[in-house]
């Protein structure tokens, strides 16, 4: 399964039919035929009620369905899931596909989002298809706009709350504003949207339909709600026989047998980045139809993988093991004992550290690469696409501000001579000690190791969520502040720089200096600056390009793993 070229979305396709696909109705079933037929390269889940089971989050999902709310209504709270957590793109099962995704979409995603525009003067977009990166902005806002939505309602007040949600947030979200304001329109109020009992579909087809069909926009909306079910002569069965007619391209994909390995596959190892990495990951790999297994220490939920343990796993079943995130070093007692019991399993990388050829610590046990540094060319980290944590209630707003400060200590693998984290550490903090004495500021440390912080993941993302400005020598605390739109300043703690440097220099982020190439006044003028109207809107910038290059890793990983599928396949029971 492959990316075009300009393709920064993941290639899933999401349809819902509650009741299960052999009770839809024809003309429901010949609009998903369309889907699958136009589109073979792309992955097609077309999912009812349980199958729901393996790809939303036990809690979510009992959330959701615990509320006695409209099918229609339910219908519309899991597309946001889903495409919020897999990305993709989502079709009601009553939308025909008229022309393949990859002809016309690629074309459409600047904003990381798109939909079709403006169906009534009052709602921005129709939400009947709706295509989105892996951490959308927009997705992430109107998901959220929902979640607040029925946190104290059991029955919807309006038929298109899900639209109004959206209009909400873009009035009160500048973030998914930003982005949405990037995307490009096509017009849903076309020829070829049908409601309820349309009389045209129930009419005979017009002798140019062929003509009208290839000038039309690339998607239509269809109905399967009739009083009369249209005859053979219909438009509607001109529909269905066209959708049966279109010729069955798809490939016989083979389904890898993958193991996920991170460094919370050891006990007392890990940090927040880690996991939200190794959750793309392992989610990725779900959506696309692959057998998963997770080697995790502590009880996790990864929807649809099995969890194991890295020590007793049977090495021999897998096709393939994906080590995500975090430094690898020669001499790292955990990491070489991982890959020397699974020593006869092509391994891939991704989102890893490599130190430089000719470092001490320098290894690549890797058959291939997509390393966030040191692997030739950059690959973005999968961190910043992760889902995100529901928010709950508004908090009243506090005096003084809140300064989150996650720092990271020595990085011993760059050897200690050249670590200068006390001295970054004492420049971020003249910016917390002025803006103490200046706003009444106080700053709460944020621990990103799961061992030693007290409240675990969800602890962690809620002291980032409720900072007002982040202080960091952590690569991945510059993540978490663009993930809650946080301001930041980061040090890198390097002489000469290192990861910081090396993977947010691209982004051109005024807030973030070398230890040696900046003064404590540096540093202040760029906290200030970044707290600014204007810094959020740069951090805004910078979160979408970030997200944008995490998709980026993802479609190239997805090309090696076509490449790799396609060897055992002419190989039978061979490895590369």
């Amino acid at each position: 399964m492959s990316n075009g070229p300009d393709a920064s979305y993941p290639r899933l396709i999401w349809m819902l039919w509650l009741q299960g696909w052999d009770k839809a109705p024809q003309s429901v079933r010949d609009c998903r035929e369309t889907w699958s037929r136009q589109n073979p390269t792309w992955q097609l889940n077309a999912l009812d009620l349980d199958g729901l089971r393996k790809f939303l989050p036990s809690g979510i999902l009992a959330d959701i369905l615990s509320q006695p709310i409209e099918s229609e209504a339910l219908s519309d709270r899991i597309r946001l899931e889903l495409l919020h957590r897999y990305g993709g793109v989502w079709a009601d099962a009553t939308t025909w596909c008229a022309r393949p995704l990859d002809d016309w979409l690629p074309g459409m995603m600047q904003a990381g989002f798109f939909a079709f525009a403006k169906p009534g003067p009052d709602r921005p977009v129709s939400s009947w298809f709706l295509a989105a990166e892996l951490g959308s902005a927009v997705i992430a806002g109107w998901r959220q706009a929902a979640w607040d939505y029925w946190r104290s309602r059991d029955s919807r007040d309006e038929y298109f709350w899900l639209h109004y949600c959206l209009a909400k947030a873009l009035v009160e979200d500048p973030r998914v504003a930003m982005s949405f304001a990037k995307m490009p329109t096509i017009s849903a109020d076309h020829p070829f949207h049908f409601g309820p009992d349309s009389p045209q579909l129930a009419a005979s087809p017009p002798d140019d339909i062929e003509a009208k069909v290839a000038s039309a926009p690339p998607v239509f909306k269809l109905t399967h709600k009739f009083k009369t079910p249209p005859g053979d002569g219909s438009l509607l069965a001109w529909f269905g026989h066209k959708a049966r007619s279109l010729p069955e391209l798809g490939a016989n994909r083979r389904r890898l047998r993958t193991l996920v390995a991170w460094y919370g596959s050891f006990a007392g190892h890990g940090t927040i980045g880690d996991l939200q990495a190794a959750e793309v990951a392992v989610s990725h790999l779900v959506a696309l139809g692959h057998e998963v297994h997770h080697a995790t220490a502590a009880e996790t939920d990864f929807p649809g993988a099995l969890r194991v343990q890295w020590a007793a796993a049977d090495y021999g079943q897998y096709d393939v093991m994906v080590f995500v995130c975090g430094p690898i070093l020669r001499e790292h007692p955990q990491t070489v004992a991982l890959f020397n019991a699974a020593a006869g399993v092509p391994k891939v990388g991704i989102s890893v550290s490599l130190m430089p050829e000719g470092h001490p610590q320098y290894v690549n046990p890797f058959r291939a690469v997509f390393a966030r540094e040191g692997g030739g060319r950059s690959y973005g980290d999968l961190a910043i696409a992760a889902p995100m944590p529901i928010r709950q209630e508004r908090r009243p707003q506090e005096s003084g501000l809140r300064i989150g400060a996650a720092f990271r200590g020595a990085q011993g693998e760059y050897g200690l001579e050249n670590c200068r984290h006390d001295k970054a550490e004492a420049m971020l903090d003249v910016l917390a000690k002025l803006l103490a004495d200046q706003a009444g500021a106080s700053v709460t440390p944020i621990e990103n190791r799961f061992a030693r912080a007290p409240g675990g993941p969800d602890g962690i993302e809620r002291l980032y969520e409720s900072a007002d400005i982040i202080l960091t020598t952590r690569f991945h605390g510059a993540v978490g502040a663009m993930r809650h739109r946080k301001p930041f300043v980061a040090v890198d703690q390097i002489a000469g720089g290192a990861k910081l440097l090396s993977l947010l220099g691209p982004l051109g982020w005024p807030g973030l200096f070398g230890v040696d190439a900046a003064t404590p006044l540096d540093i202040v003028r760029a906290g200030l600056w970044a707290m600014t109207d204007q810094g959020l809107a740069a951090l805004d910038d910078a979160h979408l390009r970030t997200t944008q290059e995490a998709n980026r890793t993802l479609a190239a990983f997805d090309r090696w793993l076509g490449a790799f599928a396609e060897t055992l396949s002419d190989n039978p029971g061979e490895r590369l």
